[in-house]
């Protein structure tokens, strides 16, 4: 099976130029802004993985 790219791979081959924006200030509200049930929590993973 082919190795996958990461997110930033894939933006390298079709940008000239990436600037990760930092997160807005705050919080969002709970399960997010259109209250997807688990949200939140699928946030909490993705911050912990990148760290």
């Amino acid at each position: 099976m082919a190795d996958r790219l990461t997110a930033r791979e894939t933006i390298a081959l079709v940008a000239d130029d990436f600037s990760e924006l930092p997160p807005p200030p705050g919080h969002s509200a709970p399960d997010g802004p259109l209250a997807w049930q688990g949200y939140d929590a699928s946030r909490a993973r993705s911050w912990q993985r990148r760290s």
